[in-house]
C-alpha cells in the first residue's frame, strides 16, 4: 500500500513520522554517552559531535521530506551542505559548532516546502518557506536542547591532581664538592623504603657550595620529583657542639616563652629576649654579638615570592646599610631572621646575599632550630603559618639600641627606609 493512501492517524503513518525523531534522539544519547564514559579527549569528542550533529540532521531532513510526500530526494544539495557543516564545525569550537548544525536543520527542510510544497497545490509564494524555517527551527531547537541537556548533566572532570614529590632523610658523608654542576657527590646511608647505600651525585639547588668541604658529614632532604629527579634541600652540616649549644640556647628561649605566657610579645620599650642562631657562615651568634650597637631588625625567607613582602624588605635593609654608610651612622647592624628554618640552610642564606650583592660585614642572616624561630616570632609579633612550600606571614622590623631595648618597631610592607635612617641619625625616642 502507498503511504499517500494512509489515513493520517493511522498508526503506520504516526510511526513513519515519529520514528526519525526517535532515531534522533537514540543517536545523541549513544553518542554522548560514548563521549562522557569513555573519558576521550578533545579531538576524539568533537570528531563524534561532528558526525552526531551531521546525522541527526540527516534523519531529521529526511522527515521532512516523508512529511512532504515526496520520496524523492535531493542527494546532491544534501551531500553538499552536510560535509560543509562538518568542515566548519572543525574549524571553530563551543557555541560556533551549533552555526553549521543550524543552517542544515533550517536549509534542508525550507528547500524541501519551497520544492515540493506547491507541487501539492499549496500556497506559493514565501509561504512555502516559512513552513520549512518553521520545521527546521523545531529540529534545531529539539536538537540542541538534547545536546545541552545531557553535557550539563554530565559528571563534572576533575583537574588532574599536580605532580607530586616524596621527600626523604638524607645522612652522609660528602666525597666531592662539584660547582661546575653545582652538586655534591655524597655517600649517604640506607634510605628505609627508597635505596640502599652508596655514592651518587645531588644536585643543591639555591646553596652557595663555598659553605660545604670534602669529608663533611651532613643531613639533608632527599626530593624525588614526580619524573624522578633528586636533588637536595635543607643541607646542614653535623657539628655536635654547635647543636648542643643551639639546643640548649632554644631551651631556654622556650622556657622563657612560657613563663612569659599572653605577654610574651615584646613591645616597644622592652628588652630582646636572649637567643643564640647560626649565621650565614655556619657561626653561632648570639644576641649579644650585637650589644653596644643600634640593631635594624627583621624575618624573611628566601623562597618568598611575593615581591611587595620579602623581597621588598631586603631591598629596603640594602637601601638603610648604604644609606647609613653615606650619611657616616656608625655601630649600625643589619639582621634577617629567616621564616623558613628548614630549608633556610646557612649556605641558603649565603647564597641568598650572593646573588643580591650583599655586604654582610654588618648584614647578618640567621637560622637556627625551628622553635628557637616560633618562639622569636612571638616575641617579635610575626604571624606565620605554612601552605606548602610557601609561608603566609606578617611583617615586622624593629629598631633595638644598643641596650638591646626596641625603641621602634614598623609592621607590614608599607614602612621606607627613611623612618629608620632618621631616627638612626637623630636618635629614637627614649
Amino acid at each position: 500500500m502507498n503511504r499517500t493512501t494512509l489515513p493520517r492517524e493511522s498508526i503506520d503513518f504516526r510511526l513513519e513520522l515519529c520514528l526519525p525523531w526517535m532515531l534522533s534522539v537514540s543517536f545523541i544519547l549513544v553518542a554522548e554517552g560514548l563521549i562522557l564514559r569513555m573519558d576521550l579527549g578533545p579531538q576524539e569528542s568533537e570528531l563524534i559531535r561532528c558526525v552526531e550533529i551531521a546525522s541527526v540532521t540527516l534523519l531529521l531532513a529526511i522527515r521532512g521530506h516523508w512529511v512532504n510526500d515526496r520520496k524523492a530526494f535531493d542527494v546532491v544539495s544534501l551531500c553538499a551542505l552536510l560535509p560543509s557543516a562538518w568542515f566548519a564545525s572543525r574549524l571553530f569550537s563551543c557555541i560556533f559548532q551549533i552555526a553549521p548544525f543550524a543552517l542544515v536543520s533550517l536549509a534542508l527542510p525550507s528547500y524541501s516546502s519551497w520544492r515540493y510544497l506547491p507541487d501539492r497545490g499549496q500556497a506559493g509564494g514565501l509561504w512555502p518557506i516559512r513552513s520549512g524555517l518553521r520545521r527546521g527551527a523545531l529540529i534545531l531547537s529539539a536538537s540542541v536542547a538534547v545536546m545541552f541537556l545531557l553535557q550539563g548533566c554530565a559528571p563534572k572532570k576533575e583537574a588532574p591532581p599536580a605532580p607530586r614529590t616524596a621527600i626523604y632523610d638524607l645522612k652522609g658523608e660528602i666525597v666531592t664538592v662539584n660547582a661546575q654542576h653545582h652538586s655534591l657527590v655524597v655517600h649517604h646511608r640506607d634510605i628505609p623504603g627508597y635505596m640502599p647505600s652508596m655514592t651518587m651525585e645531588f644536585p643543591v639547588p639555591d646553596a652557595e657550595l663555598g659553605s660545604f668541604k670534602e669529608g663533611q658529614q651532613i643531613t639533608a632532604h632527599m626530593v624525588v620529583q614526580a619524573n624522578g629527579d633528586l636533588h637536595l634541600e635543607g643541607v646542614r652540616v653535623v657539628d655536635t657542639l654547635k647543636e648542643g649549644i643551639l639546643g640548649s640556647s632554644a631551651a631556654s628561649l622556650q622556657q622563657d616563652t612560657i613563663s612569659r605566657g599572653s605577654i610574651a610579645y615584646r613591645d616597644i620599650g622592652e628588652k630582646t629576649p636572649q637567643f643564640t642562631l647560626l649565621d650565614q657562615d655556619n657561626n653561632v651568634v648570639s644576641i649579644d654579638r650585637f650589644r653596644g650597637k643600634r640593631v635594624v631588625l627583621d624575618f624573611i625567607y628566601t623562597r618568598c615570592p611575593v615581591a611587595s613582602m620579602c623581597p621588598a624588605s631586603t631591598a629596603k635593609m640594602i637601601q638603610i646599610q648604604s644609606s647609613a654608610k653615606a650619611k657616616g651612622i656608625r655601630n649600625l647592624e643589619l639582621v634577617s631572621i629567616t621564616l623558613d628554618p628548614d630549608y633556610d640552610t646557612p649556605a641558603v642564606l649565603k647564597n641568598y646575599a650572593k646573588v643580591r650583592g650583599i655586604d654582610t660585614t654588618n648584614f647578618t642572616f640567621l637560622t637556627g632550630p625551628e622553635s628557637a624561630v616560633r618562639d622569636l616570632l612571638l616575641a617579635f609579633g610575626v604571624l606565620s603559618e605554612r601552605d606548602g612550600n610557601l609561608l603566609k606571614h606578617t611583617l615586622a622590623t624593629v629598631l633595638i639600641d644598643e641596650g638591646g631595648v626596641i625603641r621602634y618597631r614598623a609592621d607590614g610592607s608599607g614602612w621606607s627606609a627613611d623612618e629608620f635612617l632618621d631616627r638612626l641619625e637623630h636618635g629614637a625616642p627614649k
